[in-house]
């Protein structure tokens, strides 16, 4: 199933603490035990989706991370006459109605600072 939606409003700033994870993933795709039935695909990645007013607040020791990706692809080479691919990438919006205090997003394949937001939105595998 799809990674569904994580809503985040704040008339103020938002701070995230000491590993902090918002995930919106989809699932992996699933087939029957008997390797012969239906097989299911990965499950779309969700939204997140957070406004604000002030500023992202972080703590030091390790950037947040805002993941919204895609289910893994739901079949093997046993299964006979059916195949279910990945989940799609989902979606991740930061909006300020406020100008925002310097924030630097980076994606999972690089090291994320202090001040920074690690954002994963990819297709499943």
């Amino acid at each position: 199933s799809g990674g569904g939606l994580i809503w985040l409003s704040s008339a103020t700033s938002v701070r995230f603490g000491q590993r902090s994870m918002l995930k919106a993933d989809g699932l992996a795709g699933t087939q029957a035990q008997d390797k012969k039935g239906p097989v299911a695909g990965g499950g779309a990645g969700g939204q997140i989706l957070v406004f604000l007013k002030g500023a992202l607040q972080m703590e030091k020791a390790k950037a947040p991370v805002l993941s919204a990706k895609g289910g893994d692809i739901g079949c093997s080479s046993g299964t006979q006459g059916s195949a279910g691919g990945a989940g799609g990438g989902g979606f991740v919006g930061l909006h300020w109605t406020d100008r925002p205090g310097p924030v630097r997003l980076t994606t999972g394949s690089e090291p994320a600072d202090h001040g920074a937001v690690t954002v994963e939105t990819c297709g499943g595998g």
